[in-house]
């Protein structure tokens, strides 16, 4: 009895099935093997430091405090009078205490119209004066209010001096409580930066007349 043919179809069709098997157990292996990495990585990972510094975008951001305007006559040359009206705002550190500032706002602005009275029209109209103006106003918040209003900023306000030797010590002698004083706010003109990381003076307007 002669053999049945074979089906050639079926025959056709054996390979292409095999192909589509080793596929899978190939698509297989790389998911296994991508989850083992997965898992490893998550066992390896280095912990968090919980004594690691926090994020810049997570520091405290300055606080902005207006004043109200002022208007104060110039020194002026001869009998000429000038005068110059300025708004003024505050940009606080993170470490001031803005409430500090608000409880001595009358002495603060007492304290600002003596600082504007006392200029020339000259001396405000360069930029260079503005920036001197700015620190002199600043410093003179910082004199009213105190150390105590500026938190743990106080304590790096400025470094402390160095110790003279033994020499020098015997050769200089101490200079008065206001001449002190004198040096410190010339040299807080001198150097606008120093005397605005924690209080510094903006100007909104500034007119001279």
């Amino acid at each position: 009895m002669a053999n049945p043919p074979k089906d050639t179809a079926a025959a056709g069709a054996e390979p292409p099935k095999k192909k589509s098997k080793l596929v899978l157990i190939i698509a297989a292996a790389v998911v296994t093997l991508g989850g083992g990495g997965a898992g490893a990585w998550y066992v390896m990972r280095p912990a968090a430091d919980p004594n690691a510094p926090k994020a810049a975008h997570e520091a405290k951001p300055a606080v902005f405090l207006p004043l109200e305007s002022f208007t104060v006559n110039l020194v002026g040359p001869d009998s000429q009078q000038q005068y110059l009206q300025a708004g003024l705002t505050l940009k606080l550190g993170a470490e001031v205490k803005a409430d500090a500032i608000k409880d001595r706002m009358p002495e603060i602005r007492n304290r600002i119209l003596l600082v504007l009275s006392g200029k020339k029209a000259s001396d405000l109209l360069p930029v260079s004066g503005k920036n001197k103006l700015a620190a002199e106003i600043a410093q003179s918040v910082k004199d009213v209010v105190g150390p105590a209003a500026f938190g743990k900023a106080a304590a790096h306000a400025a470094p402390a001096p160095a110790e003279p030797s033994s020499g020098e010590a015997a050769a200089a002698s101490t200079p008065p409580a206001h001449d002190a004083k004198a040096a410190a706010a010339a040299e807080a003109a001198t150097h606008p930066a120093a005397a605005s990381q924690q209080v510094e003076v903006l100007f909104t307007s500034f007119i001279i007349q």
